[in-house]
């Protein structure tokens, strides 16, 4: 494995600058490789650190350090000032990382704890021995049955390519990435799903995109999510919800 090509296909990934086809393939990737999965996740946390850092700081500092390379007339030189600009956003985020680094592993531990502890079983679907009209289907259930959800989620993701907007393939593809902590891709195919208001699989997906959201330490979004579905008396988990939010994570 190129660590450092990796790190900079993840970059690209998160950042939306991957062709679809480049996309899919990099999540083919992910359903495979766990070590992939989280290096994925750390960095997308530390990329939303980032964004949520101070602007107005960040911009004093460097319009400070840009004043340096004034020439004695008090012209700038934009080409070392652009350069200076590239390494001191480059200094910052490498900084940062080295930082928050060991919290976000840490802190992303204790976030799927919490989750894990709230996940509701799903056995899954029924599968007839003697059906033979959903081969693929039938193979799929039964692997996500067993706790197989590496397998189970790339038989789900290959029919999902044929199918992608089917709601029991998306729900299943993303119990299958929850399962094995892909949880960015857990969100894309939950919120696909929920676009379907109709599906049978409604309330359960909003459950597990909450989990997914507290997993991804997306602490504000899965607030929202909790507290709709704790508002909700009708909700199937509107009383988990509710115990959720007591947590100390909620309350701190």
């Amino acid at each position: 494995m190129d660590e450092e090509k990796d790190i900079e296909l993840a970059e690209s990934y998160l950042l939306h600058r991957m062709t679809e086809q480049e996309a899919a393939a990099f999540e083919k990737r992910m359903i495979a490789d766990e070590e992939l999965v989280t290096n994925v996740e750390i960095l997308r946390t530390l990329i939303d650190k980032i964004k949520e850092e101070d602007e107005k700081n960040l911009r004093s500092v460097l319009k400070n350090k840009e004043a340096g390379f004034s020439d004695k007339r008090g012209n700038r030189k934009p080409i070392r000032r652009i350069v200076f600009r590239a390494a001191a956003i480059l200094i910052l985020m490498l900084a940062l990382f080295a930082i928050l680094y060991p919290s976000l592993r840490s802190n992303q531990s204790n976030t799927i704890e919490l989750a894990t502890k709230y996940k509701p079983s799903e056995p899954g679907l029924p599968v007839l021995m003697d059906h033979t009209t959903n081969i693929n289907f039938n193979e799929a259930m039964n692997l996500f049955r067993s706790g197989d959800f590496s397998a189970a989620g790339r038989n789900f993701n290959e029919m999902l390519s044929k199918k992608p907007v089917n709601d029991t393939l998306l729900y299943f593809s993303a119990l299958c990435h929850f399962e094995t902590n892909n949880y960015s891709m857990a969100e894309k195919n939950l919120k696909k799903l929920l676009l379907e208001k109709e599906s049978v699989w409604n309330q359960k997906a909003e459950w597990w995109l909450a989990l997914t959201l507290v997993a991804e330490d997306k602490k504000a979004e899965a607030a929202i999510s909790l507290e709709k579905i704790q508002n909700n008396p009708h909700h199937s988990f509107s009383k988990s919800a509710s115990a959720l939010l007591c947590e100390e994570y909620f309350n701190k």
